[in-house]
């Protein structure tokens, strides 16, 4: 009798177990199913991110067209993500507004699965690569670019801690990659330096010179990204700071962008990016009330703004009036399970749309 109790208790041990073993399995199973559909869905969010930026450059080309040839600006001239005014009288710039640097975010469902695809403009934010390689190359040590990143900071009451802690990132992670030049060096404001050897150069050069920036500079980005959400001391880099404000760490362009965008850069950019060459608030403004009423369609258009002659030299070399790099970022969530993609991409000379590199986490 002890003996048959002895085995019908073992018994029921193990059909617990089992059970329990089974349960966890079940779940594990579900689990891995869950994420490979998150991969999926993600993965199509990131072909729509594709077609917004294809579609976005569509909409530059008829805006500029409408303003070159007087006319009215269309109504559905501008993306919807760019949108957040709901004046139909609101200016072209005020419907071009952005939030550091996002170009479109749009929230689409695939299957059962939410999908938030977001496009993030890279030339309207400081870009990593003038940190690395000052095209200022004639206005002081290696300390100008970054007392450049630090006032940007300033200008968006960004804690000096936290700006510090990524400018030092930022560096660690370069130190050891091989990295590009500066797409442009200025190297005095009487000099077109960059324009006279992209001339001489060529344009198949030039765009090879761009594909390998590009690329370069993917690897940094990948290893940038790994560290903002691996590794624990830079937590608090990428923690939101409050309800509509980005981490820091978000508003610098670490794809290869290397100009910035005139038309669509906030001021606080303009200011900390061109202050190695003396530009103040008031010039800035002067862009601003600009491009208020149109957008910059070329450089030479700075011949109309009050500005300096030596900040409109830098200008003229170092910024665009379209931008040419994005990021896209797609984030899929299924219940607890969430399959996050980043991704660059950027626009050669032939108008072609090239990707460079996809992260998944």
């Amino acid at each position: 009798m002890f003996l048959t109790m002895v085995i019908l208790i073992i018994l029921a041990t193990l059909i617990v177990q089992f059970q329990a073993e089974s349960a966890l399995q079940l779940r594990a199973s579900n689990y891995r199913i869950d994420m490979q559909r998150c991969r999926y869905a993600a993965e199509s969010g990131l072909v729509v991110a594709q077609v917004m930026v294809a579609e976005h450059y569509e909409n530059i080309a008829r805006i500029h067209r409408s303003f070159r040839a007087g006319e009215e600006l269309e109504e559905d001239a501008v993306i919807s993500g760019w949108n957040r005014f709901s004046d139909p009288n609101a200016t072209w710039a005020e419907r071009l507004a952005y939030d550091t640097g996002i170009t479109e975010r749009q929230a689409i469902t695939v299957g059962d699965i939410p999908v938030l695809v977001e496009v993030q403009d890279e030339n309207a934010k400081y870009p990593v690569l003038w940190l690395l390689r000052s095209p200022f190359a004639s206005s002081g040590g290696r300390d100008v670019p970054e007392r450049s990143v630090e006032h940007f900071g300033e200008l968006l009451d960004m804690d000096s801690a936290i700006v510090n802690d990524t400018i030092r990132l930022v560096q660690e992670i370069a130190e050891p990659l091989p990295l590009p030049a500066a797409e442009v060096t200025v190297q005095a404001p009487d000099q077109a330096e960059g324009r006279r050897r992209r001339r001489h150069l060529g344009l198949t050069a030039v765009m090879e010179e761009n594909r390998e920036r590009h690329r370069l500079m993917a690897v940094f980005a990948n290893a940038w990204y790994t560290e903002l959400f691996h590794n624990l001391e830079y937590a608090e880099l990428i923690e939101p700071l409050a309800e509509n404000v980005e981490p820091f760490p978000v508003l610098l362009g670490v794809w290869g962008a290397g100009k910035i965008n005139i038309n669509t850069a906030s001021p606080e950019l303009l200011e900390s990016a061109f202050a190695p060459v003396g530009i103040t608030e008031h010039m800035v403004q002067s862009i601003v009330d600009y491009r208020i009423e149109r957008p910059f369609g070329s450089m030479a258009e700075l011949r109309d703004i009050d500005l300096s002659g030596e900040v409109r030299q830098y200008m003229r070399e170092l910024c665009v009036t379209a931008s040419d790099t994005f990021s896209l970022h797609i984030t899929a969530s299924l219940g607890r399970t969430r399959c996050e993609i980043i991704s660059g991409v950027y626009r050669n000379r032939r108008g072609e749309i090239l990707n460079m590199g996809i992260l998944t986490r």
